[in-house]
């Protein structure tokens, strides 16, 4: 067995990876395995992850299963991978049902199965259970800047929270943050003593539309901090239904946004996340798929802002937006939003604006509860379009624009 040779061949599959040549770190991972003359756990799991990334959700599991035989893992980190890549197929029962096989209580099995509750529609559990893990874990998504800032006060533990001060830090990514705004409301009827702490201009936005709410001040005494995904548990409001248009765009923002976009019919388009997601590469949309659609209708306007690219035919405004004020009137003042996953579209969702929204099978939270071409029961405005297979656009793409008024 010439083991430099294997060593060599390993190491240049890997680069391959790394550099997105899935195909070519497929094809070196197979001369390994000619070389080698038998299956080896590592040739199998490497294959599985290749096969994700070329979009072939069903070769992935065989590879994985393969994998799994042979070293007879139960850990939560590969049980997860497992499940992970039957969700990638549409599998999602299947999905759940390796997720609740994991044999010990983490974080990352209570994290898991909460998306499945959500799914179902199940959403007192769900918010339970995902809280359930976040225990397990110690975990917090709240970036270390926002810790770093956290009050010394406690934080909140199911105390009762009429009259007492808070200080509620956003948690998660931006889409996140707007998410579970529409508790705010909520919260400041059980206290009118509410100051919001984040790293980003959501806060302005929030403020604005509600008033009472205060910007956090590092001098100020709390009796507790809460993050704001444990919003629902603290106020026992569970149901996220019927919250379409909880936030609305700063007037004076329109105005100013109406002196620089073009007249006519325009479409906003954000077509990619936030790069530093892991799995941001399986909703990356192809913009000539909603280019070829929306040109003859009307103006494209580019609200991605997460990427630098501009294709032809996208009017690029992004140098212009300096915050959510900006972004939030630019996308009130489209007459349709089409984005991928992201904080665009829960943003344009938390506005009212009218939307389509293009996913992944196993697709977010939010979106995950409501079957393909139905309205979101997060956001009645947006209108969700899941792909059948993972990463193929141009079928789902295609059928949405037969529903959809220009």
């Amino acid at each position: 067995m010439n083991l430099d040779a294997i060593q060599a061949s390993d190491r240049l599959a890997c680069e391959h990876y790394q550099q997105g040549r899935f195909l070519q770190s497929l094809e070196q991972n197979y001369r390994t395995l000619a070389i080698l003359g038998h299956v080896t756990a590592s040739i199998s799991k490497n294959s599985a992850a290749c096969y994700s990334r070329m979009f072939e959700p069903h070769q992935a599991i065989s590879w994985f299963t393969k994998y799994l035989d042979i070293t007879g893992s139960q850990t939560a980190e590969d049980l997860r991978q497992h499940a992970g890549y039957h969700a990638q197929a549409g599998l999602l029962d299947q999905a759940q049902d390796i997720v609740a096989s994991v044999p010990h209580a983490c974080f990352e099995k209570y994290h898991d199965l909460s998306l499945h509750l959500f799914r179902k529609c199940q959403w007192q559990q769900a918010f339970e259970t995902l809280s359930l893990g976040k225990q397990l874990g110690n975990n917090l998504w709240i970036g270390e800047n926002r810790w770093h800032q956290l009050p010394t006060c406690a934080r909140w533990q199911g105390q009762a929270l009429a009259n007492k001060k808070i200080c509620l830090v956003g948690e998660c990514g931006l889409g996140d943050e707007l998410i579970f705004a529409r508790w705010i409301p909520q919260l400041l009827q059980e206290t009118q003593q509410v100051f919001y702490l984040t790293d980003n201009s959501l806060v302005d936005v929030f403020c604005h539309n509600w008033p009472l709410l205060g910007i956090h001040d590092p001098h100020q005494q709390y009796d507790f901090w809460l993050p704001t995904m444990d919003l629902p548990l603290a106020l026992r409001s569970y149901d996220p239904q019927g919250q379409g248009g909880y936030i609305q765009p700063h007037a004076d923002y329109q105005d100013k946004w109406r002196q620089v976009l073009p007249p006519g019919k325009l479409f906003a388009v954000n077509w990619t996340g936030s790069q530093n997601y892991s799995e941001n590469y399986f909703r990356n949309i192809d913009i000539n798929l909603l280019v070829k659609y929306l040109a003859p209708h009307g103006t494209l306007i580019n609200v991605c802002m997460e990427t630098p690219d501009n294709p032809p035919g996208v009017i690029d405004i992004r140098p212009f937006i300096k915050s959510w004020q900006d972004t939030l009137a630019v996308l009130s003042l489209c007459n349709r939003v089409f984005s991928s996953c992201s904080s665009v579209a829960h943003a344009a969702g938390a506005i009212g604006q009218a939307t389509s929204v293009y996913m992944r099978p196993d697709d977010y939270f939010t979106w995950n509860s409501t079957p393909s071409g139905h309205s979101c029961l997060w956001h009645s405005s947006a209108t969700v379009w899941r792909t059948k297979k993972i990463g193929h656009w141009q079928d789902i793409i295609d059928e949405s624009f037969k529903h959809t008024s220009l």
